[in-house]
C-alpha cells in the first residue's frame, strides 16, 4: 500500500515540477496575465488526461493476456522513469514561448494533448500501476492516482501563486527539489525494471 502512495506522490511531484511545455506555459501565463491564468493552465491535466488515459487503457487492453507484453511495458516504464530522473538531475533552463493572448485553458489543453510525455507515462507506467494495484483492491489503485494528481496539479498551482507574488522563479530552490525527486525516481526506475525482468521468468 505504501508503495502506491510513494509512487503516486513522487511521480506527481516530478511531473508537476520538471521543466516542460506545460510547466513553461504556467510560468508564462502567470508572468503575463497573473496567477489566475497560471492556475487555469495548471488544472488542464484534469481535462486532457481523461482521453489520454482511455486511449492508453485501450492500447494496453489489446495485450492484457500477455506476460511478455507486461514485461516490455514494465521495462519501458522503468526506462521512462529513468529518463525523468536524468531530466531532474540535469534540469535545463526554463524557457517560455511567446503567446500574446490569454486563452489559458485552451493553450493548456492543446499543449498537453500534443505533448507525447503524458501518453508515454500512462501507457508504460500509469495504467500498469493502476491495474496492478486494482488486482489487490481499488484502494491501492486510488492511493496511486489521487496523490499523483494532487501533486501534479497542486505543485503547478503553487508554482503559479508563488511566481505571481514574486514575479520570478527561484532556479536554485527548483534545482534542489529536482535533485531529490531525481533520486526517488531513480529508485522507482530500478523497481520497474526489476519487475519487468520478472515477467520474462
Amino acid at each position: 500500500m505504501l508503495y502506491y502512495l510513494i509512487t503516486g506522490l513522487s511521480l506527481g511531484l516530478s511531473s508537476g515540477l520538471s521543466p516542460g511545455p506545460l510547466f513553461a506555459l504556467v510560468i508564462y501565463q502567470t508572468l503575463n496575465y497573473g496567477s489566475k491564468e497560471g492556475v487555469k493552465v495548471a488544472i488542464t491535466p484534469l481535462i486532457t488526461d481523461i482521453p489520454i488515459i482511455l486511449f492508453s487503457y485501450f492500447i494496453i487492453n489489446l495485450f492484457a493476456s500477455s506476460r511478455i507484453m507486461y514485461g516490455i511495458l514494465s521495462l519501458s516504464g522503468g526506462l521512462f522513469i529513468a529518463w525523468l530522473a536524468y531530466e531532474s538531475f540535469k534540469m535545463k533552463e526554463i524557457k517560455t514561448v511567446n503567446m500574446p493572448r490569454s486563452q489559458s485553458v485552451r493553450k493548456g489543453v492543446i499543449t498537453n494533448l500534443l505533448n507525447p510525455a503524458p501518453y508515454m507515462f500512462w501507457i508504460t507506467v500509469g495504467i500498469p500501476t493502476v491495474l496492478k494495484g486494482y488486482t489487490t483492491s481499488i484502494v491501492h489503485a486510488l492511493l496511486f492516482v489521487v496523490p499523483f494528481y494532487m501533486c501534479l496539479v497542486g505543485s503547478k498551482i503553487t508554482l503559479a501563486v508563488l511566481v505571481g507574488r514574486s514575479g520570478k522563479v527561484n532556479p536554485r530552490i527548483l534545482r534542489y527539489i529536482n535533485i531529490v525527486l531525481g533520486i526517488v525516481l531513480a529508485a522507482l526506475a530500478v523497481k520497474f525494471i526489476y519487475d519487468g525482468i520478472g515477467y520474462f521468468r
